[in-house]
C-alpha cells in the first residue's frame, strides 16, 4: 500500500514540475500558476481517493 501511494505521488510530482519547468520558459504567470494548482488539485484529490478506498472512504465521506 505505501509503495503504491509513493508510485503515485512520484508520478503526480514528475508532472506537475515538466509542466512548471515548460510553463516557466514561456514566463506566462497566469498559464503558470493555472496549471500549477490544476495538477496540485487534481494529485492531492486522486491521491485522496485512493487513500480513501483502502480506507473505507473515510477522507472523502
Amino acid at each position: 500500500m505505501v509503495i503504491e501511494i509513493l508510485d503515485q505521488l512520484f508520478r503526480y510530482f514528475v508532472l506537475e514540475l515538466f509542466f512548471v519547468f515548460i510553463l516557466s520558459k514561456y514566463k506566462n504567470r497566469i498559464f503558470f500558476f493555472f496549471f500549477f494548482f490544476f495538477f496540485f488539485f487534481f494529485f492531492f484529490f486522486f491521491w485522496m481517493e485512493s487513500v480513501g478506498k483502502k480506507f473505507g472512504g473515510y477522507f472523502l465521506y
